[in-house]
């Protein structure tokens, strides 16, 4: 993708839009970050957003975001700066861009489009915690599904849309808003749940049970099927689960 690889750059975030025409990716080069949208038939490379500054030398790496709607023509991206977290829409084929202002979060690590592009399925921090909530793109609005000390990470709607997978070090598979959970008893090693978004039932199906094994970055893969990465056997490797409405198989 890249020919000309500068090794003082950091390459990261690279997402793949629907249609597989085009990715998108950020370069850091100390405290700039770029992004680029490429054709891949083409080859032809676009920088969309420059940001930051130079003389700055612990860069955050942890930003921007992006995510590509459903059509493949709106990249989404988020940025933060002095405080304030923004959403960006670039439209690509028009050629416009609008951001919109997202309050009361103090980090959002996470997004990802439903189906329909109307919403974004978030891993989002509010008052230290980092909880999964829904965003409704038109009103600006959200909807918080997850309120506890756990940490929900990398959230993606599934099943056309009825459902959310997501990664969370929770042992519970019972959403309970505000339980008390003590520190020690946290776990270290994150396993792979399911939200009814359909339904809003406080019931999480659980995929996976691995207590020594740490399981993140979920993917649809079909309609039945999901992808994520795991450390078993001390090696980060992609698995392939599928889900039947009670039971998640899983292979390699």
């Amino acid at each position: 993708v890249n020919k000309r690889k500068k090794p003082h750059f950091t390459y990261r975030s690279l997402k793949i839009n629907p249609d597989g025409r085009r990715i998108a990716y950020v370069t850091h080069d100390l405290g700039v970050y770029k992004v680029y949208v490429q054709d891949l038939e083409t080859g032809k490379r676009k920088r969309i957003y420059r940001a930051g500054y130079r003389l700055q030398d612990r860069p955050d790496f942890s930003f921007p975001v992006l995510a590509w709607h459903p059509t493949g023509q709106v990249l989404a991206m988020l940025t933060e700066r002095k405080g304030e977290i923004r959403i960006w829409f670039f439209d690509l084929e028009n050629r416009q861009k609008e951001y919109q202002i997202m309050v009361n979060f103090q980090k959002i690590s996470d997004i990802s489009y439903s189906d329909d592009g109307a919403s974004l399925a978030m891993s989002a921090v509010q008052k230290g915690q980092s909880d999964i909530f829904v965003y409704n793109i038109a009103s600006g609005s959200h909807e918080q599904i997850t309120r506890d000390r756990f940490d929900d990470l990398n959230p993606r709607f599934f099943n056309r849309s009825r459902d959310i997978i997501f990664s969370s070090n929770r042992f519970s598979d019972t959403l309970r808003m505000d339980e008390p959970v003590k520190p020690e008893d946290l776990k270290f090693r994150n396993d792979l749940f399911l939200y009814h978004y359909s339904s809003k039932s406080n019931n999480l199906l659980r995929l996976t049970n691995t207590p020594d094994v740490h399981e993140t970055q979920p993917m649809p893969y079909g309609e039945r099927d999901f992808c994520f990465l795991s450390d078993k056997d001390g090696m980060i490797n992609r698995y392939l689960g599928r889900y039947d409405s009670t039971i998640a198989y899983i292979d390699t």
